[in-house]
């Protein structure tokens, strides 16, 4: 009893410190979403794997969440899925699974970013799903003859509605979901793919997590249950090894990632991406955001930008021409209390029109690199910005007050998805193995089944 609670107090740490840090960073959201500020600080973004001034972002990705309902289910599912799986491997173990698991979703999500395009390389992701994939990974080859038990609550139906499936039916759906629904670009900004990546790491390194359980011969049987709720608590139910029919949909599944990996490295996408880092302030207000363009035609990219104030300050820079412009490579420029009236294009349905806007720039300097595009830009500036109003465009009369930094490098993403498929393809492989030879001897359940006992609540 001692070693199963000092095992568990893992889990349980891991869990406090997901919450804790989701507690500091939306409490300026009244704790129901985590604000942009941190999400972008600490989210982890693909194009920036290779800095390794951002290698930090692995880690600390994994316990940023975006909002309230996104770390309950994220801690729901680790303690419910977590508990059994510590109770085997030990909680030290557990944080290794846990860290593994979150480093190669990273790698995943890396790998296959080209599958949403250029925005994809530049979009924070968060939170610990990755990390806790890896944890149905290892439960599902551990406990694949387990049954979890769903119940409906009465405010969806007059009464309890019940039913049940076999863990490795449930979590093998869920994983294929994961894999079509990245191929199929209907998942949003959700990093299906690193839920994919991490699920087949906990695969994988169970061998070597369970390496002081195989052989001994024991058998673990955990029965979890509770009443109407959702989604599913978990039932284990003892069977050993997963079923034929289970290893060829999962074959297929990998073989797909694997297909993708093979496509990304014969067709890399070409040409180099300009990736700022934009930190600024309006008033007062902190402000930290992450773009990427191609040259030459920035605008585009510009216009696509999310956040309204981080595309006001680069349309302004861009219609300087202070942001990109071939006849300054390998430049320095300072800009001191000057005044412009500068040219903004705005479309509103089929037409576009240009407008004038008033621009005092205080300070700026700027570096620029061997394309003519600034490696590095500080200063500040003052803007008029337009409004649109039920088809109707007008030019502010008052100005906000940007002081701001700009840091870009060059990425060549030819060469991001082609270095990660490496690992990534490493991994794969070795969980299909784990699953076509291994499978069957890190079961840990065994014999037949029992009759249910009395519920037990956590």
């Amino acid at each position: 009893m001692v070693e199963h609670e000092r095992s568990t107090r893992v889990l349980t740490a891991i869990i406090l410190l997901n919450i804790i840090v989701y507690l500091m960073t939306s409490y300026e959201n009244f704790f129901m979403e985590t604000s942009d500020y941190w999400v972008n600080m600490f989210g982890f973004i693909p194009s920036l794997i290779g800095d390794i001034q951002n290698m930090y972002r692995i880690f600390t990705s994994m316990f940023i969440h975006a909002d309230i309902f996104h770390i309950f289910f994220n801690m729901y599912f680790l303690y419910l899925f977590g508990k059994p799986v510590t109770r085997v491997i030990g909680g030290k173990k557990l944080l290794a699974l846990y860290l593994f698991s979150g480093i190669v979703a990273s790698i995943f999500h890396t790998a296959f970013s080209y599958t949403g395009g250029l925005i994809s390389y530049i979009i924070p992701a968060v939170g610990a799903s990755g990390a806790i994939s890896g944890v149905l990974g290892a439960y599902l080859i551990m406990y694949p003859g387990t049954y979890l038990t769903m119940y409906s609550p009465y405010i969806f139906f007059p009464f309890p509605l019940r039913f049940r499936v076999r863990a490795e039916y449930y979590l093998i759906f869920w994983f294929a979901t994961q894999v079509l629904y990245g191929y199929a670009k209907v998942a949003g900004t959700t990093a299906v793919f690193a839920h994919a990546g991490g699920f087949l790491a906990g695969i994988a390194i169970l061998p070597i997590i369970l390496s002081n359980v195989i052989g001994r011969g024991e058998e673990y049987e955990y029965r979890f249950d509770y009443t109407y709720t959702m989604p599913p608590p978990i039932e284990p139910r003892v069977r050993r090894g997963i079923g034929m029919a289970s290893k060829i949909i999962l074959t297929i599944l990998i073989a797909i990632l694997l297909a993708g990996s093979i496509y990304a490295v014969a067709n890399p996408i070409t040409g180099d991406i300009k990736a700022m880092m934009i930190q600024y302030s309006i008033d007062g207000d902190q402000y930290i955001d992450y773009t990427a363009v191609q040259l030459p035609g920035i605008e585009s990219y510009i216009r696509e930008v999310s956040t309204d104030e981080t595309r006001i300050l680069l349309s302004r820079l861009t219609s300087m021409n202070i942001l990109y412009d071939p006849s300054k490579r390998g430049a320095e420029i300072n800009i001191n209390n000057v005044d412009l009236n500068v040219p903004v294009k705005i479309s509103v349905g089929a037409s576009t029109k240009t407008y004038t806007v008033k621009v005092h720039v205080e300070k700026l300097y700027a570096v620029y690199d061997y394309d003519g595009f600034i490696r590095h830009c500080e200063g500040t500036l003052s803007t008029q910005i337009l409004m649109i109003q039920n088809y109707i465009i007008y030019v502010t009369s008052d100005m906000i007050n940007y002081d701001f930094t700009i840091t870009s490098q060059t990425i060549n993403l030819g060469n991001i998805d082609e270095y990660m498929q490496i690992p990534a393809s490493i991994i794969s492989i070795a969980a299909l193995i784990v699953i076509l030879r291994k499978s069957q001897d890190l079961s840990l359940t065994v014999g037949q089944p029992r009759e249910p006992r009395l519920p037990i609540p956590i």
